[in-house]
């Protein structure tokens, strides 16, 4: 079990704690000993976002700390929330863009990439990463929603849909991606269609109205 505190990382095995803290000028310890929250990848490695936005990786077996900033940016890129897909991958991101994390062939180093509106994002300012039931990548940006899809090992495909809306807030229904905006209502993606579909009725009445949060009630209401 592992818990996320004010005073560093907790580990229990059922017998005994094993505790994880910040060291003043180690790298290779937590930055900060307020942990915000924290997730599993598929490798067992648990990582961490800690009071200072920063994040780390910890191997539980070795009890090795890896930091994101110091050890693979080498820059601080401030990070808010971060996704693990499917595959291991993980995506984080904050105000000032987001970090493409990947694991090599041997999957014991990893590869980051750093994405800003200098490369494909309408704007630096990331409220949200998805990942699809096809594994295509969305990221609600305050300027627009990017599509990325890494599904070809040579090219990287990227879309750019609904330029200068504010994406807030999404949500996956079957064959539909729902994208909830701050001032133009909602908009739903018919993946097989590869298409937006319009709804002028409900977006009248929600064209003023932040969409913070989508959830259905039943198979029939949203």
């Amino acid at each position: 079990m592992w818990f996320a505190t004010f005073n560093g990382l907790s580990r229990y095995d059922g017998k005994n704690f094993h505790t994880y803290h910040s060291k003043p000028g180690d790298t290779t310890s937590l930055s900060n000993n307020r942990i915000e929250y924290i997730k599993e990848d598929k490798d067992g490695y648990i990582w961490g976002i800690t009071l200072d936005d920063n994040v780390h990786r910890i191997d539980p077996y070795t009890h090795v700390v890896l930091d994101l900033f110091s050890q693979i940016l080498k820059q601080e890129v401030p990070i808010e929330d971060y996704l693990i897909t499917s595959n291991g991958d993980l995506w984080l991101w904050g105000n000032k863009g987001c970090v493409y994390l990947r694991y090599s062939a041997n999957r014991k180093d990893l590869i980051a990439e750093y994405f800003t509106s200098r490369q494909f994002l309408p704007n630096n300012a990331i409220h949200f990463i998805h990942e699809d039931r096809t594994g295509k990548i969305w990221i609600g940006t305050e300027e627009g929603l990017v599509q990325i899809d890494n599904s070809a090992s040579d090219m990287r495909l990227v879309n750019n849909y609904l330029d200068g809306q504010s994406i807030i807030s999404h949500y996956e229904d079957g064959n539909y991606l729902l994208f909830g905006t701050r001032r133009s209502g909602l908009k739903c993606f018919d993946q097989a269609a590869g298409s937006f579909m319009h709804f002028p009725e409900i977006n009248e009445q929600l064209k003023t109205n932040p969409i913070y949060c989508i959830q259905t009630i039943d198979s029939t209401r949203i």
